[in-house]
């Protein structure tokens, strides 16, 4: 045990030992300073009696603060899965959410479901007293997802100069496209 306690493991450029480590991981899931203790392997009266102790360590107010930020990075959206999402968005085609016998469908496994803007089912009684099922599928716009994508790439970029001389006003506009520049003077 002597010898476990002197092992020292780095996190975030400061030294925690291995029983602190664990009770950092544990404050985090539970956020009771007694269980976390006991959880860590501290004995039953240092959990009772100084647990609340160990949360005045600034290496292990450090470690938690880390833990906390990067479960809240975790739930932010990267760029990468933003950008799929907008691809699913403009790939997405009316057939892939069309089964065998020609009715919408969308589950998990449909490829590019987040392109479906409303799925709505709905049932009703038909003239002869039959219940049917009427499902309907709205897709997304593609162009804003398309538009979207341009923008975090760069593809188009939109400017406008101004140039005003001796009472003499011109406006120069600038639009690039990946084809070809566009120039317009007005005054």
């Amino acid at each position: 045990m002597e010898r476990i306690n002197k092992i020292t493991a780095l996190k975030n450029n400061r030294l925690l030992t291995p029983k602190q480590e664990i009770f950092c991981l544990k404050y985090f899931e539970m956020g009771n300073a007694r269980q976390s203790a006991l959880a860590a392997g501290y004995s039953y009266s240092y959990a009772r009696s100084n647990s609340h102790e160990l949360l005045r360590k600034p290496a292990i107010q450090a470690r938690i603060a880390k833990l906390r930020q990067a479960a809240a990075d975790a739930s932010v959206a990267t760029v990468l899965e933003r950008k799929q999402r907008l691809t699913e968005i403009v790939r997405a085609r009316l057939a892939d959410f069309i089964d065998a016998d020609g009715a919408p469908r969308l589950s998990r496994e449909t490829p590019c479901n987040g392109a479906a803007a409303d799925f709505i089912t709905r049932t009703r009684t038909d003239q002869e007293g039959t219940t049917v099922m009427e499902s309907a599928l709205k897709l997304r716009d593609p162009v804003p997802a398309i538009q979207e994508l341009n923008r975090m790439e760069a593809v188009y970029k939109e400017s406008a100069a101004v140039n005003i001389t001796h009472n003499n006003i011109r406006v120069i506009e600038v639009r690039l496209s990946p084809d070809q520049g566009t120039v317009s003077e007005n005054g």
